[in-house]
């Protein structure tokens, strides 16, 4: 277990995923003993995981899911980040004049860490 916490904190392809990697070590892998399966196992706890996610994002910041899937489709096609017209576009709401900015940049940041965990 030590050699796994060694090559997460060393890979730095791996440090964006820590928390979730840790987390399916502790629910899934101490005390088990069955580990056949344990990639297929694996991939449905990241599957569960980024839906988590993906959900609450939307619920926190009051987002579209449809929107948002299709924002991130297109960062995936393109690889360019979106712009902040696009970023509010994604709302079920126009945030005031001065709440613009600061909500684009925070929904950019949640963005940003969905992509490297579940994405990247």
């Amino acid at each position: 277990m030590e050699r796994v916490k060694d090559l997460i904190d060393s890979e730095p392809t791996l440090r964006s995923k820590r928390e979730l990697i840790k987390k399916f070590i502790e629910n899934y892998v101490m005390g088990n003993n069955n580990l056949d399966d344990l990639e297929a196992l694996f991939v449905r706890f990241c599957n569960e995981e980024e839906m988590l996610a993906f959900n609450n994002i939307c619920a926190d910041e009051n987002i579209n899911p449809i929107k948002f899937n299709t924002l991130i489709e297109e960062y995936n096609f393109t690889g360019n980040m979106p712009i902040t017209d696009d970023l509010i576009k994604v709302l079920n709401y126009t945030p005031s004049f001065f709440e613009r900015k600061p909500t684009a940049e925070r929904i950019k940041q949640k963005l940003i860490d969905y992509l490297s965990t579940y994405v990247n």
